[in-house]
């Protein structure tokens, strides 16, 4: 057999605690109806009517009933499914209603198509299939209860609903049922080949002129997950005024509407059957005893129309919107929901913030139990709300007591984070008076990482090493990621006390021109003894005092054993080069001296 399959998500939540058991409940009103060729009707008999608006006379029937679940029949396009959703369910003030996907019937027969509607405030959508049969499709919706108390717990209340419009007529009984029956094998064989029971129900237009038809047998036959009519009335149900008060077929005694079948109330087509387990409860969802009806029907109906009166079992203008909508009556029934809803108690905590703080606090979150509750935390000052506040650092036990005396406890534990502590783990010293090379790294531990850093330098630098200091103190500032902060200081040292000092004291000018014999004598102080000499002199002179210099302007480079430098310019000068000149001349004559 072929199961066609569109999956939905289903967030599973997790169990925390579970204790004595304390009960829940909610209902379901489902109902099941052919709804006669929706919303186009048909037009291919004799003398007939064409009801406008249908969806608008189908409003007045959903809006008396309030069902959580509608299974439909004979829906013709997805158009008219959203017609039903958008026109006749979610109406005015009511949203919560949706639908299950459209899937065209793959079986062969076209045109007659199934639809889930579902109240979304009850119950979610968790899967929705097509059981494939011999004519057409069953559609599958298996949908799970919203427990109030869900976040606590990954089991619910699973339902499976199916949804046929099986083989109709009995002109060729044994053909006809024969195909009736084949539908409901299919049924069985997927319903059966689930691992386990659960609960199951089956609601449509099954076309059944008496119990002992084959198809009807094979429903209710034994086996793992059979179904129950929840009434138990078997019998020939066609055309027999003793079962007169649950026939659902023809609402009209005489008048051909939508081409519907005329002939007034004296067939149950259609049904409601549920498994094993809805009819005990056992899978804490159960058929609630007395509410299984043909909406509509009195039981004094029998071949005749459903608004032939007196009718007083529902408003005249219900009676009337079920005559003019379909041939037939919907089927109801109420469930019983008992959620699963034990006492359960979970914690969260908030740890303390910093080293040694009392900013810690502790959240208990519960479900289940009867009120009124008592909490009580056994912090110092014994609070007892949900949540403690101002804690520090332990162990912390809270107790949830309900009004029956069941308690249950759970403990939490607040640790102090490592102390976040700053300290140095490289620094320089500055070797030279005034300069800006020094540097130093600060190294974190504890606390929380990432840590981020403020120097109180000049810059404000935001590393973990600052650069370019001069000789001083500086703190640097570290936050961990928690906001916690500690501090660290450093001084930066400078080794010469004085800067270097380089002064020419004395200079030998050149006496006479052209002359190397001056020289020059540097004077340091400061600085960092011993110092090294070198001029710029052609020798290199090492020494504090340079000789043997010409004129010229001569430079002296000291370094100090830092490595600091300092110069000075010395200039030599020289007396101007001597020069004879011969200024007067004369004639020697003989004998003149």
């Amino acid at each position: 057999m072929l199961i066609r399959k569109v999956n939905l998500i289903l967030t599973v939540l997790v169990l925390v605690l579970l204790a004595t058991p304390s009960r829940s409940q909610d209902t379901l009103k489902v109902m099941s109806y052919n709804l006669l060729n929706f919303p186009n009707g048909r037009d291919d008999c004799g003398s007939n009517l064409s009801v406008p608006a249908r969806w608008d006379t189908l409003r007045k029937i959903v809006q008396y009933q309030k069902p959580d679940i509608l299974m439909v029949c004979e829906l013709q396009t997805e158009a008219g499914a959203d017609s039903i959703l958008n026109r006749a369910l979610n109406v005015g003030i009511i949203n919560y209603y949706a639908r299950a996907s459209f899937v065209v019937n793959q079986s062969g027969f076209d045109g007659l198509n199934n639809m889930f509607f579902y109240n979304t405030q009850k119950v979610t959508l968790y899967s929705q299939s097509e059981v494939l049969t011999d004519l057409r499709d069953i559609g599958e919706y298996v949908v799970y209860a919203n427990d109030p108390n869900l976040s606590f717990y990954n089991d619910t209340n699973f339902i499976h609903f199916y949804v046929g419009h099986l083989k109709a007529g009995n002109t060729n009984a044994p053909v006809e049922e024969n195909r009736r029956a084949l539908e409901c094998d299919s049924l069985r064989s997927h319903v059966d080949g689930i691992s386990s029971t659960g609960n199951f129900i089956f609601g449509g237009d099954f076309n059944f002129y008496t119990s002992s038809e084959p198809g009807y047998q094979i429903l209710t036959a034994g086996g793992v997950n059979k179904f129950n009519d929840p009434i138990n009335t078997p019998g020939n149900w066609n055309n027999n005024s003793s079962f007169a008060d649950i026939h659902t077929q023809s609402t009209r005694s005489s008048q051909s509407i939508e081409c519907g079948a005329p002939g007034g109330m004296d067939d149950r087509f259609d049904f409601i059957l549920i498994s094993d387990s809805v009819v005990n409860g056992g899978d804490k969802v159960q058929y609630i005893n007395g509410t299984y009806a043909a909406l509509g029907n009195d039981g004094s109906r029998f071949n005749q129309s459903i608004n032939n009166p007196p009718n007083s079992s529902l408003p005249d203008s219900v009676i009337s919107a079920l005559y003019y909508m379909s041939d037939h009556l919907p089927v109801v029934i109420d469930l019983l929901i008992t959620y699963p809803n034990v006492m359960a108690l979970s914690t969260t905590q908030t740890e303390v913030t910093c080293n040694g703080d009392c900013d810690g606090s502790a959240t208990a979150t519960i479900a289940g139990g009867s009120p009124p509750f008592t909490y009580q935390w056994n912090d110092p000052s014994s609070q007892t709300t949900l949540t403690a506040t101002g804690l520090c650092p332990g162990t912390y036990t809270f107790t949830f007591t309900d009004s029956t005396g069941t308690s249950l406890v759970e403990s939490v534990v607040l640790t102090d984070p490592p102390v976040l502590d700053a300290t140095f783990s490289d620094s320089s010293t500055i070797s030279c008076s005034g300069d800006s090379s020094g540097f130093a790294t600060v190294s974190t531990s504890g606390g929380m990482a990432p840590y981020t850093y403020l120097w109180n330098d000049l810059n404000g630098q935001t590393t973990v090493t600052a650069t370019g200091l001069i000789a001083g103190t500086y703190t640097v500032l570290v936050t961990d990621n928690r906001s916690c902060t500690d501090s660290a200081s450093i001084t930066i040292v400078q080794i010469a006390s004085t800067p270097l000092s380089v002064n020419i004291s004395s200079v030998t000018n050149v006496l006479c021109n052209g002359n190397s014999t001056g020289s020059a004598t540097a004077s340091t102080s400061g600085g960092t003894l011993p110092y090294a000499f070198v001029w710029n002199d052609p020798s290199s002179q090492t020494d504090s005092i340079a000789t043997g210099l010409t004129a010229g302007t001569f430079v002296v480079s000291v370094t100090d054993s830092a490595g600091c430098p300092g110069s000075d310019t010395a200039i030599i000068t020289e007396t101007p080069a001597l020069v004879l000149t011969i200024t007067d001349t004369g004639t020697a004559t003989c004998g003149s001296t």
